[in-house]
Formats: structure tokens, C-alpha cells, sequence
């Protein structure tokens, strides 16, 4: 009997155990295998997208002549301040505020001993670790190139080099740019598992995080986008960015891969102790804690092949490794979706086309206003007054033009165009207008903020804010912005108490649930919201409410931990 117990029973259930076993860990390998691979593959993407928009963007100033005008203009009239300030200028203007570049540097040809600079606002100063044998690689880079752009490493640091070409094709300056190597390759970390990478030129090695300390001539017969594993804890990808052979190596950790793989044998380890009375639990139970979830998984990583980022997967709770996994997936899943989000949609899209669209919208009905008052107070013979309101009126149509295409300017500047435009607001009213003026942290003054974000909320409380007697006073009130993570609080409080009706429509205006015609000062108000919303996320923005003392308060909130501003 126990013989044929054990033929009959338990040999059939260790080989169906066995069977199992193994055909669980190979899809557990496979399916382990296919999650690093997408997420190399996506990580990979990010960082030559980064690098080829940092190349797209070096080509800019070979392309728009500009560079070349300056330097014909040296070679007319040989003079050297003009030269340093038109190249310095220029190179701020297209590369100062980029959170790619460290550091931007340009040199001509034939004066190869004089470089101009300029730094990335959040690492300035970055020149002073251009060191001798950063600028001699810069110049053995430069010689071999021709019209190509190369990436070289000289002292842990990255540059991007390119030839300058006139028009005989004959290079007249060479452009360089230190890399933000940890923005550029951030995205690396984001492979599943991923606990150091390094990032290779050919041969040559340009950032270790924390790598495989593996020889690149490994990854030798790869071919551009192969991607191929080396031993039990290295994924190689070879994806070439012009003339570049572009590399990555990435490890991930072995002992979380072994750990995705132990359950299944702990189960059925339970399975073979319980025997027969268990056997139809056990396999309930396996059913439901181990295929489900991996079929989960398995179906989710098609679906991110396809393009579907963002896709997550129920977690099973209590569910060992496997919950970890479906954890790892859902994260890398989500930080994908908002990586190509922030690149294609928020910084192109937005930033180049809707806050510019936008922006135009400014109703400039009040500068009408300002010309009758001019003209009036010309006839009446007061020159120096009428000097003065037409230099305020200089300012607020400089500011609305945006002849520099500045939309981020620092807040002192902002307040410039408000007191310009409040000074007209004063001719025009007299002494049946005031407004007081509040600035309860100076260092606010330095932060940057969305172009004409007051101006518009002023000229609102100012038509609204009058009183039976026709008299009106303002209050601008700037606090905040202090702390790390303190709010950057721009409050408007004006005379007069909206009724309830106007509340309603000041909501579904700030809410954008109307689609009724709207005046022109309303549109000023609703498109400060929809700026700050579209720069800062929804945690920014304009409120507008009363008070409840027969007064109506404005304020503009700039969420500083989600605008990522800084100082100047």
C-alpha cells in the first residue's frame, strides 16, 4: 500500500511539482527578462532623445548667422569689447537657461587661447573648472570632426564639441557644451532593479554611476538598438546617435531576480507536505497568487511595447516578491508615462505654442486710454508730467510686445511693469485713486515668475474696485517664498464686495466652464490661470473671493516645490 502510494501518489505529484516548478521559473526569468529589457530600451530612448536635442540645439547657432555677423563685424573694425559682449550675449540668449548644459563655451579659430562663457543658472560659475586639459581635449576634438559633433570626457566632465563652418565650409569658431551628465542619464535609474550603470563612446568611458565596472569590448558585436544580456546581472544596449557608438551598461540586482523566483518552489514545497487532501487548494492557490498576477504583468508589458505608458496592474496584497514586482511595475510604468509627458508635451507643446498663444491675449485696451490722457494733458501744456506718462506707457507696451521672447522674468522686473502701469492708473483718476504697495520678503524679489501675471489682476481690482463716491484703492501685498518650500503669495485686495451672481461667473471664468463672451479684463484674469496652471500643474494658480468686509481679494499662488524656480 505505501508502495503504491507512493507510485501512484506521490511520484506523480514530485514530477508534476517538478514539471511545474520549472515551467514557472522560466516564465518568471523570461517575463523578468522582458520587464528589464522594455525598461532599458524606454530608458535608453530618454537619454538619446536628451542628447539629440542637446545636438539639434548646438546647431542653432551655426545655422541662424548670427554668430558669423559678429565676428565679420571684429574682422571689419577689430574690436575685441564689442566681440566678448555680442558672443557672450548671444550665448546666453540661446543656451544659459537649459537645464542640459552645465556650461557653454565658444572660442574662434584664430584666437584659440580666448574663450567666452556662459553658465546654466543653476550651476553658474561652471568655467572655473575648464581647466587646461579640458580646453586642449575641447581642441584635439574640434581638429577631427570636420562638420560633426562629438562627445568627449576630460576630467569627469562631458562635452558636446562642434566645428562652426562659414560659408566654404571652413571653420571660423568651435562651439563646446559641458553636459548635465546626472539630468542627461537620469533616466537610466529607472530600469527595474537597476543598482549602477556606466555609458560608453566607442571605446571610451563618459559617466559611471555606481557601474558594472564591465570592459565595453564586451558589447563589441552588438549592432545599433541590440540589446543583449552578459552573465546573471547585466543588461548591454547599443544605440548610436550620429557618428557616435553610443553604449549602455546596466546592472541590475541579482539577488531580487532570485527572489522573484523562490516562491513558486516554497508553494509547492507546501503542496508536497499537505499531499492529496491539499492538492486542489494548492492548486486554487497557485492559480490565483502566482499565474494571475504574472499573466497581469505579461499582458501590461505588451501594452507598454505598444505605447500604452502609464498602464499599471492590480497589486496583490500579501502576495510576497510578486507584490514588490507589480509595485516596480506600476513605479517604472508611471515614470515613463510622465518622462515623455514632461519632454513632449509640457516643454514643447506648452511652453512653445499655448502660454505664447496666450500670453498675445493680453487685452492692451487700457494703453488707448493712456494715449487719450496724453494728449489731453498735452494740450494743457504740462510737459514734464506728460514725459513721465509716456515713459510709463514705454514700459507696459515693452512689456506686452515681449520684443526678447522672455516668458519667465524675475518678479522685481514684473513689478516694474505694475508700478508703470499704476502710475498711469493715477493720472488718470487723481485723487480719487490710491493704492499702497507691500514687499514683505525681499528675496521674493529675485524669483521668476510668468510674464504680466499682475499687471492684468491690478487692471481688474482697479475697474471693479470704486466705490459710490467713485473713489478706489488697491492694495498689492508680495509674501512668501522665504523657506524651501514656501509659497511665493501675490495678494490684490480692492474696494467693493461681488455679488453672488459675479461669483458664480468669476468661478466657472477661473474654472474654465463657461463658454459664454466674456469682457476684455476677464480675459486677462482667466489666462494668468491658465498660464500659471499650465507652467506650475494645478497646484498654482489665481483665486479671486471676498472677503466678507466689504472688500475682494485676488491672490496668485506659485507653488515653489512643483515650479522648480530659482534664484538669479
Amino acid at each position: 500500500m505505501l508502495s503504491m502510494l507512493g507510485v501512484g501518489w506521490l511520484l506523480p505529484l514530485l514530477l508534476i511539482a517538478v514539471v511545474i516548478t520549472g515551467q514557472v521559473y522560466r516564465s518568471l526569468n523570461e517575463q523578468i527578462k522582458r520587464t528589464i529589457t522594455i525598461t532599458t530600451e524606454k530608458a535608453v530612448e530618454i537619454c538619446t532623445l536628451r542628447l539629440s536635442d542637446c545636438i539639434t540645439q548646438s546647431k542653432d547657432i551655426s545655422y541662424n548667422g548670427q554668430l558669423r555677423s559678429i565676428y565679420e563685424q571684429y574682422l571689419r573694425d577689430g574690436n575685441e569689447a564689442d566681440l566678448y559682449s555680442s558672443t557672450t550675449s548671444l550665448l546666453e540668449e540661446k543656451y544659459k537657461f537649459n537645464e542640459d548644459y552645465r556650461l557653454t563655451g565658444l572660442y574662434y579659430t584664430d584666437m584659440p587661447d580666448r574663450f567666452y562663457f556662459t553658465g546654466s543658472t543653476y550651476l553658474a560659475g561652471s568655467q572655473r573648472f575648464f581647466s587646461t586639459y579640458g580646453k586642449q581635449a575641447v581642441r584635439n576634438a574640434s581638429e577631427t570632426i570636420d562638420t560633426d559633433t562629438v562627445l568627449v570626457k576630460a576630467e569627469n566632465r562631458i562635452y558636446l564639441v562642434r566645428n562652426v563652418m562659414d560659408h566654404s565650409f571652413h571653420p571660423y569658431a568651435v562651439l563646446f557644451m559641458e553636459l548635465n551628465d546626472t539630468r542627461i542619464f537620469e533616466s537610466l535609474q529607472s530600469v527595474w532593479q537597476c543598482t549602477g550603470f556606466e555609458v560608453f563612446c566607442g571605446e571610451k568611458l563618459l559617466f559611471d554611476e555606481n557601474g558594472p565596472d564591465t570592459a565595453v569590448a564586451e558589447a563589441g558585436a552588438l549592432t545599433d538598438k541590440e540589446i543583449r544580456f552578459l552573465g546573471d546581472d547585466i543588461v548591454l544596449h547599443r544605440m548610436d546617435l550620429g557618428s557616435n557608438r553610443m553604449t549602455y551598461a546596466v546592472r541590475y540586482d541579482r539577488e531580487a531576480v532570485k527572489q522573484e523566483v523562490r516562491a513558486p518552489a516554497d508553494l509547492f514545497g507546501l503542496m508536497l507536505v499537505f499531499m492529496i487532501p491539499l492538492i486542489v487548494l494548492l492548486i486554487h492557490f497557485f492559480n490565483r497568487r502566482i499565474s494571475v498576477p504574472v499573466e497581469e504583468l505579461a499582458a501590461a508589458s505588451e501594452e507598454i511595447t505598444k505605447g500604452n505608458y502609464g498602464i499599471t496592474v492590480p497589486v496583490h496584497k500579501e502576495n510576497g516578491e510578486l507584490t514588490n514586482l507589480d509595485q516596480n511595475f506600476n513605479e517604472m510604468s508611471m515614470k515613463l508615462k510622465d518622462q515623455f509627458e514632461k519632454i513632449y508635451l509640457e516643454e514643447i507643446a506648452l511652453r512653445d505654442a499655448n502660454i505664447h498663444a496666450l500670453q498675445s491675449q493680453i487685452n492692451p485696451h487700457f494703453l488707448n486710454n493712456t494715449l487719450e490722457i496724453i494728449n489731453w494733458e498735452a494740450r494743457m501744456g504740462g510737459n514734464e508730467k506728460v514725459a513721465e506718462m509716456i515713459e510709463a506707457l514705454s514700459v507696459m507696451m515693452g512689456a506686452t510686445l515681449n520684443r526678447e521672447k522672455r516668458d519667465i522674468i524675475p518678479l522685481r522686473e514684473e513689478l516694474e511693469y505694475v508700478k508703470a502701469y499704476l502710475f498711469i492708473i493715477k493720472c488718470r483718476y487723481g485723487d480719487s485713486f490710491s493704492c499702497k504697495t507691500e514687499v514683505r520678503n525681499p528675496e521674493a524679489m529675485d524669483y521668476m515668475v510668468p510674464r504680466l501675471i499682475i499687471q492684468p489682476i491690478i487692471e481688474n481690482a482697479v475697474e471693479h474696485g470704486r466705490n459710490s463716491s467713485n473713489d478706489g484703492f488697491v492694495s498689492l501685498v508680495i509674501e512668501g517664498g522665504k523657506h524651501a518650500n514656501d509659497d511665493l503669495r501675490i495678494i490684490v485686495t480692492n474696494q467693493g464686495e461681488p455679488s453672488e451672481e459675479s461669483m458664480k461667473k468669476i468661478h466657472a471664468l477661473l474654472n474654465d466652464s463657461t463658454e459664454e463672451q466674456v469682457h476684455a479684463s476677464q480675459i486677462g484674469i482667466r489666462n494668468v490661470n491658465r498660464r500659471l496652471k499650465m507652467l506650475y500643474s494645478d497646484a498654482s494658480g489665481l483665486t479671486i473671493e471676498p472677503d466678507g468686509h466689504g472688500n475682494t481679494i485676488s491672490t496668485i499662488i506659485v507653488k515653489k516645490s512643483q515650479a522648480q524656480q530659482f534664484k538669479l
